[in-house]
């Protein structure tokens, strides 16, 4: 016969296990649901592209550009030690350099994503 506390531990060995399998079974559900929501995302981005090529590429460079200008503007800003006057950087109040932001982005999605759709 099992002695109750040796019964004991070995439901508490039991109960952990179920806990593990039971975590490791939601752990992959959701990484099996990402993988799902990313799929879908491409997905929709492919059929953007064959249905409304023009658009879908000057909407990506706006965006792309856009974001890039917002990175080159918080690297700037914070590469320039206080004060100093080269770029304007002393003047500005804000981390991001907006009107630079739009201008890039405009630039990709007027100029840069229907030129590369053509070339």
């Amino acid at each position: 016969m099992c002695q109750p506390d040796n019964l004991k531990k070995q439901v508490e060995v039991m109960d952990i296990e179920v806990k593990e399998e039971r975590d490791s079974g939601q752990a992959k559900a959701k990484s099996t649901n990402i993988e799902a929501k990313s799929t879908n995302i491409l997905s929709l981005y492919d059929e953007l592209l064959e249905q409304h090529p023009v658009y879908t590429k000057s909407l990506t460079a706006a965006v792309v550009q856009g974001i890039g200008a917002m990175i080159a503007s918080v690297l700037l800003y914070h590469s320039q030690p206080p004060g100093n006057v080269q770029n304007n950087t002393h003047k500005r109040k804000n981390i991001i350099d907006w009107p630079n932001v739009m201008a890039f982005a405009l630039h990709g999605g007027l100029v840069q994503g229907p030129v590369s759709h053509y070339w």
